[in-house]
């Protein structure tokens, strides 16, 4: 059944763009407010479990609706719920429907479209211009493939609904935390739960990415994946799936740049390319796994 409700999420992430407002999760940051303003909130925040303390009342109000949907009409709206919750918590916009408006507003010569839209993909201003600009999001489509799709997926096979919520609301904190000015020791707890949970899926990601790609070039970028690399991204997860992901579209972050765009391979077309194809074999290894469980 979780093979299922993966599949269907998947098709209904993909088919009702017009649903993508929901999954935007403004509620977290009136929380997150609501939570500052608590008698305890500063000593919690001040705790070693600063972080599971913010998340605490959501988790828990998301295991009580789930203990009651298991044992209500045979299980029926424990299946709707999980529908639900993982199709929330993807996202929060479909990848492959973001890329696919860049790449039609870049040929189409629309720079300032194919920079706003660029810039909600890598989820920062830009700056760069073409050819540039293309070699960035394909850098952040292979990355962002990880926190948008694979980590959601992976977390709600191994504990449910309440593994995607923890995911996406952890990704919430870290991110609201950052550009809000999080009390006490939220910021640095958030990163660190973050790094936990992005710790197996993102290794995953990038061995599929060896076997959906060129091999040899990922294997070279991730015996290179050393802590002088380290330092040059955000966390562990972006490093690491930036480069072997570009690996494996036969693309280095050290190449040199062509001079202009037409130069320049289809590298977004193929980070998009291979997301997909990571995609498909994730679910494929699902559906095996659903079968052998059936049978």
């Amino acid at each position: 059944m979780v093979f299922l409700i993966i599949l269907a999420a998947l098709f209904a992430e993909r088919y009702l763009l017009e649903q993508e407002e929901f999954r935007q999760h403004r509620w977290f940051q009136d929380y997150c407010r609501w939570f500052r303003h608590l008698p305890l909130a500063n000593w919690i925040s001040e705790s070693r479990f600063a972080i599971l303390g913010l998340l605490f009342l959501p988790l828990s109000l998301l295991l009580i609706v789930q203990s009651w949907s298991v044992n209500t009409f045979t299980g029926i709206p424990e299946w709707i719920l999980s529908f639900c919750i993982l199709l929330l918590t993807l996202g929060p916009r479909d990848i492959e429907h973001q890329v696919t408006n860049f790449i039609d507003a870049r040929d189409h010569g629309s720079s300032e479209r194919a920079a706003r839209i660029a810039a909600e993909i890598m989820r920062r201003e830009v700056t760069e211009e073409e050819p540039e600009l293309s070699i960035r999001v394909s850098e952040s489509v292979v990355e962002q493939a990880n926190n948008r799709l694979m980590a959601v997926i992976f977390w709600f096979v191994i504990l449910g609904p309440f593994g995607a919520v923890l995911y996406r609301l952890t990704c919430l904190a870290e991110s609201y935390s950052r550009v809000e000015d999080a009390p006490g020791q939220i910021n640095q707890q958030a990163f660190h739960l973050l790094h936990i949970l992005n710790w197996v899926p993102a290794r995953m990601l990038a061995a599929t990415y060896a076997l959906v790609g060129n091999f040899d070039n990922v294997l070279l970028a991730w015996r290179h994946w050393s802590e002088e690399a380290r330092t040059n991204y955000s966390s562990d997860a972006q490093g690491l799936l930036t480069l072997t992901g570009s690996a494996a579209i036969n693309h280095t972050p050290k190449e040199t740049m062509p001079q202009v765009a037409a130069d320049l391979p289809p590298l977004v077309e193929d980070a998009l390319g291979l997301v997909l194809r990571s995609l498909s074999i994730w679910v494929m290894l699902l559906a095996v796994i659903q079968v052998v469980a059936w049978l």
